[in-house]
This record gives structure tokens, sequence and C-alpha cells, in this order.
């Protein structure tokens, strides 16, 4: 932006997020809302560069566990709030938070969601 002349667009980073300290089951939350990230050629690059080599994108592991854990702030929801507010104090100017619903518990999922993010 600089080298163009303009000005420094803010950083706005998305985050998903589960209320769950259940890291296995926020795992596979992920893992099946995630899934299709993992055969796109760009984002298997990017988390490749990262450190995360990516399985086969049919396969259900596709996604390594070091990955779900950096990428995915869960925990209880004051762990959540916290997580959250690392990357407001990092300098992201917008933290965009996406619940990971669970498929019996939808409703209880956004509802501690809006608890968490509502108090970052």
């Amino acid at each position: 932006a600089t080298k163009a002349g303009r000005q420094t667009p803010p950083l706005v980073v998305h985050v998903p997020i589960a209320v769950n300290t259940d890291r296995e089951f926020v795992r596979d939350l992920a893992r099946q809302q995630l899934g299709r990230y993992a055969s796109v050629p760009f984002y298997r690059a990017m988390f490749e560069r990262a450190g995360f080599p990516m399985g086969d994108p049919a396969a259900p592991d596709a996604y390594p566990d070091a990955l779900l854990d950096d990428l995915v702030v869960s925990g209880t929801a004051e762990e959540v709030t916290a997580g959250l507010r690392r990357y407001l104090d990092a300098g992201a100017a917008e933290v965009l938070a996406a619940p990971l619903l669970e498929r019996d518990d939808r409703d209880g999922s956004i509802a501690r969601a809006f608890e968490a993010v509502a108090n970052v």
C-alpha cells in the first residue's frame, strides 16, 4: 500500500471460535466445518508455508491437530474472550469471530459464542 501511495488498510482477522473445553471435540467440529479449505490450493499452500503439512484433502484428518490448535480459539468463555483480545492487542483492527456450531446444540453454541465476544 505504501509503495502505491495508499494508506495501509486495517487488519481484519477471521477466527473460528468454540466455547468448549473438550479439545478433541473442538478439533472434530473444526474438521467438519472447515474441511473445504483443505482442498483449495491457495489455503493448502498457505498452511504448509506456515509449517503445517496437510494430509489428503479427502481424508477426515487432512488438518493436523497442531494447525487446528493454533487456528481455533476455544476453551471457556473467559479463555475465548482472552484469545480474541490477543489478536487486538497484537494490532488487529477488527476480529471476525466465527462460531463453530455444535450439531446437537447450535443455539447453545451461538449463545456461548456471543457471550465470549460481548466481553472482548
